[in-house]
């Protein structure tokens, strides 16, 4: 592996990281908001 390679390497794992974090943030709201609704509807729970 060159010198040139290696130094890629990190920068494209964060930009992974990056683009898999924005769709992990948004279905977290989104589970979220559907946790507070069935709350509301089963206020047993």
């Amino acid at each position: 592996m060159t010198k040139e390679q290696k130094n890629s390497q990190p920068v494209e794992a964060e930009s992974k990281a990056e683009s898999m974090q924005f769709p992990l943030e948004s279905f977290l709201k989104k589970l979220k908001e559907d946790q507070r609704k069935k709350a509301k509807v089963d206020p047993e729970e």
